[in-house]
């Protein structure tokens, strides 16, 4: 019989909505980012005084909480990884994921903050996994991309606390050192913008037909779990901070009865509908040591994204005119340009733009005071989507009608339509399709 204690289950919390049905359907850990300086910055995050009761939450039903700081800092970003740290330690955070290491010179200040090193920063060897022993660190999150025989190599060459992928999203690139969404967007994944430009369909030859080259199949480890907790893993991990509370609640449930002794065949057959969010193939992959046919086209299944409830509306109430720079028409498209607009639990506005393939989710804070005069209504707003390129067919949202948009709000609205169209230009100019 296995003595070693059961590996943690460990989910993702993109929204105080994902991290309840997280922790009611048993995950032993939360992982979560605040508003900046993480690898995930369109999910819907939390607030650094979010922070304290999302603590509460936690460790009130006995789980623990990890917070991401696991992007490349840049110099100015050191002064708010502090103010991170700080309220992290004051809020009682279980451990801190970093990805860069600049993050440890800031370790020696919060001596109660245990450090766990992310996947991105691509931990793939015993030596790896020493060297963060050394530095500090608690865990090492290993990368992905190993088969696993070679995690128990490194299990059995250090003591470390390790943590294994074990269901969600693969990257085409080694995680942590992908730099095409900021090559062909200037959004980097290595900043938490990721645009998924794996999930693109290519073309191979100029006049060949476009398939998705690069987008990877889905990790489903659940065929693993007994080898893996044979192994002494720490940590079974679910990628996921952009899916949806039932996603997670139904991956956390079945990890948690494979722990349970369950069969893990059975259990494949249910995971089905995991992959049914995203369309795509469900794969042991790269943990069952295989290197090639791991990409695939994909197609999602409808009604799979639970809908975001929508708040009360605010007031009616009267704008004034405003003014804004228009869009840039894109010449040589005959895509539709597709908005959507939702509402998170915060009365947070959600711009769902897609054009074509390309798809973008824009996240604008509830502003229930804005002045009249510093605010569009809905039918100007509707007015002024339908009008900004002139060469396009553009299908517009639901918009309450009485819906105020605050004109800064408007501002960034165009500057994320002027990426989207702007990625697309650049698309059509290269000949390259781009997919969400």
């Amino acid at each position: 019989m296995n003595s070693l204690p059961l590996p943690e289950v460990l989910a993702p919390a993109g929204s105080p909505e994902v991290l309840e049905a997280a922790l009611k359907a048993g995950a032993d850990a939360l992982y979560f980012g605040l508003s900046g300086l993480n690898a995930r910055r369109g999910a819907h995050n939390f607030t650094p005084t979010d922070l304290p009761a999302v603590m509460k939450e936690i460790h009130s039903a006995g789980a623990k909480g990890y917070l991401t700081l696991n992007i490349d800092l840049s110099q100015r970003d050191l002064g708010e990884a502090c103010r991170y740290l700080t309220v992290a330690a004051d809020s009682g955070v279980d451990a801190i994921i970093v990805r860069d290491l600049a993050t440890l010179a800031l370790k020696a200040h919060f001596p109660t903050l245990p450090f766990h090193l992310s996947t991105q920063a691509g931990v793939t060897s015993s030596a790896g996994a020493i060297m963060a022993t050394k530095l500090g660190l608690k865990r090492v999150i290993l990368a992905r991309e190993l088969s696993f025989e070679e995690v128990a190599a490194i299990r059995a060459a250090s003591d470390i606390e390790l943590e294994v992928f074990v269901q969600g999203a693969l990257c085409y690139s080694m995680s942590g050192h992908c730099l095409l969404a900021s090559w062909g967007g200037g959004k980097s994944g290595n900043r938490g913008l990721c645009t998924s430009p794996c999930r693109v369909a290519w073309r191979s030859a100029p006049n060949g037909e476009p398939t998705r080259l690069f987008s990877l199949n889905d990790l489903s480890a659940l065929a693993y779990v007994p080898k893996l907790q044979a192994l002494g893993i720490s940590s079974f991990k679910i990628e996921g901070r952009l899916k949806s509370a039932a996603w997670v609640a139904k991956a956390v449930e079945l990890y948690k009865r494979a722990l349970a002794g369950e069969d893990t065949n059975a259990l494949l057959t249910e995971a089905e509908s995991l992959g049914n969010y995203s369309g795509r193939t469900l794969s042991a992959a790269y943990l069952a040591g295989q290197r090639d046919s791991l990409t695939g086209e994909w197609a999602r299944k409808a009604g799979q994204i639970a809908a975001f409830p929508q708040p009360p509306a605010p007031p009616a109430t009267n704008a004034k005119e405003h003014e804004t720079k228009p869009i840039t028409p894109v010449k040589a498209q005959n895509s539709t340009l597709s908005l959507d607009l939702t509402f998170d639990e915060k009365g947070g506005a959600l711009w769902h733009i897609s054009f074509g393939t390309i798809s973008q989710i824009l996240r604008l804070a509830a502003s229930p005071n804005t002045p009249a005069k510093r605010a569009i209504t809905a039918a100007e707003l509707k007015e002024y989507l339908a009008t900004f390129a002139n060469n396009l067919t553009v299908n517009l949202p639901e918009i309450p009608a009485d819906y105020l948009l605050p004109k800064r709000h408007l501002a960034a609205l165009n500057k994320e339509l002027q990426n989207v169209l702007r990625l697309a230009q650049n698309q059509a100019k290269a000949k390259i399709p781009v997919s969400s």
